[in-house]
């Protein structure tokens, strides 16, 4: 694992050597989980940010390192049964399981692009790895209008229960966009992610799955 992050970074520095652009993109992330234990999953809201270093080989190609914070997760609704203390009564309601992960991500995609208009249309594709740094699991019970509500990170021992992580901190995948950039740099981008590693750490099958709308800039080249 250490090994690619440094190997991901070194490339992704590499680039400086060489004529390229800068920039910066920043999105929203439909997040959810997908395997076996991510099929009652839902989508949440999640967000990404960060910066970009394109570096061309043609006016058609170019290949692009990013490196930017990713929130992921999804929700799931279980239905429990709760038993009141003498026994005779049962109330069933909802547990709610939300998880907001966030991840440093750090892809490198090719771009091949296609001038149309006044602008260009891209088509990406590219690998992903991740490392995750933070993040909440809450876990909600709602009885006669009163919400108890209890959290968990999601990267460490959960408080006082002895058990892993809820998470592995390290993820991997693939990639995929398509968007329009603007000869001013301006570009619109939709695009989806697909894990390949399991992040699950309790002998599951769990994986990240994100569609991704993402607005980003780059900067003049001199």
């Amino acid at each position: 694992m250490k090994k690619a992050v440094v190997l991901i970074v070194i490339l992704f520095t590499s680039t400086l050597l060489y004529p390229q652009r800068f920039g910066v993109k920043a999105g929203f992330n439909m997040a959810s989980y997908i395997g076996n234990d991510g099929k009652d999953a839902k989508s949440i809201l999640g967000f990404q940010i960060g910066g970009i270093v394109e570096f061309p080989i043609s006016d058609l190609f170019s290949i692009q390192p990013e490196i930017f914070l990713s929130q992921k997760g999804a929700k799931f609704t279980e239905p429990i049964t709760i038993s009141e203390v003498s026994g005779i009564a049962t109330t069933t309601t909802t547990l709610d399981i939300i998880d907001k992960p966030i991840y440093l991500e750090m892809p490198i995609n090719m771009l091949f692009k296609v001038n149309v208009g006044s602008g260009k249309v891209i088509v990406a594709t590219g690998p992903y790895i991740a490392y995750g740094i933070s993040g909440k699991e809450t876990r909600k019970v709602t009885l006669e209008n009163i919400t108890t509500s209890n959290e968990y990170n999601l990267f460490s021992k959960m408080d006082g229960e002895g058990v892993k992580d809820l998470l592995k901190r390290f993820d991997a995948g693939i990639g995929v966009y398509t968007g329009y950039e603007l000869n001013n740099g301006v570009s619109l981008n939709l695009g989806t992610s697909l894990g390949l590693i399991d992040i699950s750490n309790n002998s599951g099958d769990l994986k990240n799955s994100s569609l991704i709308l993402s607005a980003g800039y780059k900067f003049r080249s001199k």
